[in-house]
């Protein structure tokens, strides 16, 4: 979930840049338009020109709104594929711990690629934010095993410290 709001703060920012310049972009078209029609109304073009520049900045006007509409789409695509992630993350343990066989192959296909089994172990090639999830996970068991009783003793007080000051983890 840390990683998808990493990806959903990195997926924002980006969408609100283009949204921000291809509405500027817009705005730009309809102006152009605007002074357009003031220049032939006070004949300072002639029809020809107007013509000429009116269907260039309708063009450029129709390409932006179609690029906002694109980028509506996007968001909505984002959307449908944030809610597939948390209901995957909701459901895979269980799934795989209690499901069917179908179940537990749609858990392991869905956690990446590249499936083969040696020696009656399965190895996956996990999907890149499951990668990252996975480095973090064995960061954060290195940390727990350093923190254990009977080896820190002098550090159980301090978990919260320690994992606040632990640069990888920061990162992500």
């Amino acid at each position: 979930m840390e990683i998808l709001r990493s990806e959903n703060s990195k997926e924002s920012a980006e969408r609100n840049a283009m949204m921000a310049n291809f509405k500027r972009g817009y705005s730009v078209a309809l102006k152009k338009l605007d002074t357009l029609i003031d220049m032939r109304a006070a004949g300072e073009i002639t029809e020809d020109e107007y013509a000429t520049s009116k269907t260039k900045t309708i063009e450029e006007k129709e390409k932006f709104y179609k690029l906002l509409n694109d980028t509506n789409a996007r968001v909505d695509d984002w959307i449908e594929r944030a809610e597939e992630i948390f209901d995957f993350a909701s459901m895979a343990k269980e799934k795989f711990e209690n499901g069917t066989p179908e179940e537990k192959r749609d858990v392991i296909s869905t956690l990446g690629s590249n499936l083969y089994l040696r020696d009656r172990k399965l190895s996956v090639s996990l999907a890149s934010p499951l990668v990252l999830a996975e480095k973090a996970t064995s960061e954060l068991r290195a940390i727990s095993e350093r923190l254990e009783p009977q080896k820190a003793l002098g550090n159980k007080g301090r978990i919260g410290e320690i994992y606040s000051e632990y640069q990888p983890l920061l990162r992500r």
